[in-house]
């Protein structure tokens, strides 16, 4: 192989390495630059439709984590240009029942007022009676998605979430087969038109990703996984993971799952969550953690009670809390479901380092456990300079990495690690003298 291969691996390495923190422009010079133009560091925009199980199989924990974890999505998003919609869906068995309930419509989330819509419209998902419809389907839950993502290209990533606690089912439906169809038939005139839906999904670039919950001897892991298979598989960087279905076994895992999932298929990063217990009239405090690399960052308090108060302290300050809209010290704050059971404080160019999140009861509210997490982006620009540019083989080789933060300066990044697996692939390519091999 030769020596260009090799450069050519070795900057294909990198690029991969910094993707994994965010990196948005790679340039590659022969000698160092001037001075790096300034990019737009704006998260790529993302279309969300979140789909959810209404099913009468549902207990009233489940829906509660549904809800939740619909809302965590909808208000965590970083862009202002992304649009997020919520469906609930159960079954049309009977004239004047409706297989869908579109309770978020889509809708931008670039002011305050359309996340507090957001955070509010998700108490709609609910628990379907029998007079509603309340078996599963499936199918139309992805005609109703397939509907909501469009036909044309906007620019945005796009991504289904579905939530489900069992199988679809849709024996009682005559809307699929006709009414004289047996069970059997109206559950596979069902599939075929779910699989068609799937692949003009696939065709549009959208990623489906399933969170299966509830009885693991209820739900079919293998169905789950083919319908993230029949997704697009493309990702938002070449170190994202591939769309995946994911099965817990009960309520309270939903909400980390699928804000996890939700992280993965933005190219987010979320931290492990805080927890504690809060009891009646106290108030107690939770770290989470910003990394230094970030320049998006979203903290997600699940309150459960809104009357809950909750406070947000930037690392080093002990008894200012940072505002809950508008600038202070370079950062830009805007929050929303302060009055629901989810509370975002979204950061553009976030105070890297611990911050407290204070939530305080009042002698009215019931004791209940309270949480926070993190979910964020390192969008940053990097070149990287080689020198000397076209090496021989067997000389060794310089190659320079400059990463311009829109806040911080380089020496602030210092000691910014990647991740393990990154970080040991980076050490076995890019340490020694460059070979003509291309390793």
């Amino acid at each position: 192989m030769k020596t260009s291969q090799g450069m050519a691996a070795l900057l294909t390495m990198l690029a991969t390495v910094l993707s994994t923190l965010g990196v948005i422009a790679l340039g590659v010079f022969a000698r160092a630059p001037a001075a790096l133009a300034a990019p737009s560091t704006d998260p790529r925009p993302v279309r969300v439709v979140v789909l959810v199980d209404e099913s009468g199989s549902l207990s009233d924990a489940g829906v509660s984590a549904e809800r939740d974890a619909a809302a965590l999505i909808v208000q965590s998003e970083f862009s202002p240009l992304s649009e997020m919609a919520v469906v609930g869906f159960g079954s049309s068995n009977k004239p004047g029942q409706s297989p869908v309930d579109d309770v978020c419509a889509l809708t931008k989330v670039d002011t305050t007022l359309n996340r507090d819509y957001l955070s509010h419209c998700v108490a709609k998902l609910h628990r379907r009676t029998t007079a509603e419809g309340n078996d599963t389907d499936y199918a139309n839950a992805f005609v109703d998605a397939l509907s909501i993502m469009g036909s044309a290209d906007s620019g945005q990533q796009r991504i289904v979430f579905m939530l489900t606690d069992g199988n679809p089912d849709v024996r009682n439906s005559p809307g699929w087969g006709g009414r004289d169809a047996t069970p059997e038939q109206r559950d596979e005139a069902a599939r075929q038109e779910m699989n068609a839906d799937l692949a003009k999904l696939k065709d549009g670039g959208v990623q489906v990703w399933p969170l299966g919950f509830g009885d693991p001897n209820a739900i079919d892991r293998s169905r789950l996984a083919d319908l993230a298979a029949r997704g697009s598989q493309a990702t938002c960087s070449s170190s994202a993971p591939k769309p995946s279905a994911v099965v817990v076994t009960g309520a309270s895992d939903v909400r980390a799952q699928l804000f996890k999932a939700f992280g993965a298929a933005r190219c987010g990063n979320v931290e492990p969550p805080s927890t504690d217990h809060l009891a009646t009239g106290t108030t107690v405090n939770l770290a989470v953690t910003i990394p230094v690399i970030s320049t998006d960052g979203s903290i997600a308090v699940i309150k459960t009670d809104p009357r809950i108060v909750v406070s947000y302290f930037a690392p080093g300050e002990d008894s200012r809390p940072v505002p809950k809209a508008g600038v202070q010290d370079g950062a830009t704050y805007s929050v929303s479901g302060e009055s629901s059971p989810v509370e975002v404080l979204r950061i553009r160019n976030p105070k890297p380092g611990k911050w407290r999140v204070q939530l305080s009861s009042g002698p009215d509210v019931a004791p209940q456990d309270v949480s926070a997490t993190v979910v964020w982006q390192g969008n940053v620009q990097s070149s990287v300079t080689v020198s000397p540019p076209r090496p021989q083989a067997g000389t060794p080789v310089t190659v320079q990495l400059t990463i311009r933060h829109p806040r911080r300066r380089a020496h602030r990044l210092a000691g910014t690690e990647l991740p393990p697996r990154r970080r040991a692939d980076a050490r076995r390519r890019v340490r020694g003298d460059p070979g003509d091999d291309g390793r």
